[in-house]
């Protein structure tokens, strides 16, 4: 879209009228940084705005979008056809309204607004700010934090037997349609979003993810799961730091396996979880258990005392990531693009946080497919980088962690994870879900 516009044009003085007050009142609107001029990306919001009122929706498509504004610059700016400046000036763009009845009329402009003649507010309609104005409204309610509240509805997953995702806010990538992300409101409180980027941009092995959408949290009714608390609380470097009781600042110790002799033992660091206020499930004999055995009933007769169950989502090193990308998207074969998003993230924490200060070597290690999640820095990078709270659980209530965003931008969901440290950089990570009904409708 670069060049769009054509030349520089210099801002003169409005002729006085109430057709040009209300166009240069349109134009402050969407010049955000106050230059009394428009840029490419001001106009594309602008043009964006337009076509959701005609829709009815709350974002249009950005590829959708620009193909719309380069037509109608096209149209509406005929004298700057061959120039390649970046902005225009509000005297520019009060000829646009001047024409606008003449541009919406361009076959061109017509076909990329999908030929509907009806389509986009007169620009000089006084109700137009107003309509804008609540546009406005509804998109900062979709970013505001249901939490179940009468009043505060936001785009969320829509219901699907055994999803794990229901009621769960949309992140916000798939709405902006961003990292392969693409986005369709059906303008009736429903749509449906999916991932599938360009062949460039995927691996070989990635897998078409859909998911149905809608605009209508109040009527969902509560989360399929509400996480358990866990006291240690961490959301930022320097916490992690002082958490790790060894002096490291990577990993922390799970207590379990080599601690427990006998079945009394397990059952008691078991029972120890919560002072005595679960149920802890019956664990095999621990005589009869080899080590790795040990931790993974620890682990799963706490889970089961809380009313869950891990789920297996595949190891090889990228079980974290696996287990990150079913619990965001419902679909663990993501954990590619999941891995991106972290390493990114980490790439942005204090080079003091890694290893000999190294941190681009780290991040460059971290980055390839099959490399082990070394502990909390990933996980702090995960809630940060996809704005959700990490809540691991592990053998006893000593190991348990949640991980939130330091700086959260808007709502956040809950992501469940099991934690098995079997020593000797063989720990696994696994889903975790609500305990399947008897009668098998869980």
């Amino acid at each position: 879209m670069d060049g769009f516009f054509g030349a520089d044009i210099i801002l003169n003085d409005a002729e006085d009228g109430s057709e040009e007050a209300a166009i240069i009142e349109l134009a402050t609107r969407y010049d955000d940084d106050g230059d009394t001029r428009i840029s490419i990306p001001e106009f594309t919001t602008f043009i964006g705005d337009l076509v959701a009122l005609r829709d009815g929706v709350l974002h249009v498509p950005e590829k959708q979008v620009e193909a719309v504004a380069t037509e109608i610059a096209r149209a509406g700016f005929p004298e700057l056809d061959g120039t390649n400046a970046q902005e225009i000036g509000f005297e520019i763009f009060i000829e646009l309204g001047r024409r606008w009845s003449d541009v919406l009329s361009n076959p061109a402009v017509m076909a990329s607004l999908g030929n509907k003649r009806s389509q986009l507010p007169d620009l000089h309609d006084p109700m137009l700010g107003k309509m804008l104005d609540a546009l406005d409204a509804e998109r900062t309610k979709a970013r505001t934090d249901g939490g179940g509240e009468v009043g505060k509805p936001a785009w969320v997953y829509a219901s699907q037997p055994g999803s794990l995702l229901t009621g769960q806010l949309v992140p916000e990538a798939a709405l902006l349609e961003r990292d392969g992300w693409h986005f369709h409101d059906h303008g009736n409180g429903e749509g449906v979003i999916y991932w599938w980027p360009a062949e460039a941009e995927r691996s070989a092995d990635a897998r078409l993810v859909a998911h149905p959408v809608c605009f209508k949290q109040n009527d969902l009714g509560p989360k399929p799961y509400a996480p358990p608390s866990i006291e240690r609380i961490i959301s930022s470097e320097i916490e992690i730091s002082n958490a790790c009781s060894s002096g490291g600042i990577t990993t922390w110790r799970l207590p379990g396996a080599e601690d427990a002799t006998d079945v009394e033992a397990v059952d008691a660091a078991a029972a120890a979880t919560d002072a005595g206020a679960v149920v802890v499930a019956e664990v095999p004999a621990a005589a009869e258990m080899s080590e790795k055995d040990k931790v993974c009933a620890l682990v799963e007769s706490r889970l089961d005392a809380m009313g869950f169950q891990s789920k297996e989502l595949g190891g090889g090193g990228d079980c974290f990531f696996r287990v990150l990308a079913y619990g965001v998207y419902g679909n663990q074969e993501m954990h590619a693009y999941i891995r991106h998003l972290v390493v990114e993230k980490l790439r942005e924490m204090d080079p003091n946080f890694f290893p000999d200060h190294d941190r681009e070597g780290y991040c460059n290690q971290m980055a390839r497919q099959g490399k082990y999640c070394n502990g909390q820095r990933e996980m702090l990078a995960a809630c940060r980088a996809l704005n959700v709270n990490l809540h691991v659980f592990g053998s006893t209530g000593e190991h348990d962690r949640t991980f939130s965003p330091s700086e959260n931008v808007g709502p956040t969901n809950d992501v469940l994870i099991a934690h098995y440290n079997h020593g000797n950089m063989n720990d696994h990570f696994k889903g975790v879900e609500p305990k399947a009904r008897e009668g098998g409708d869980g």
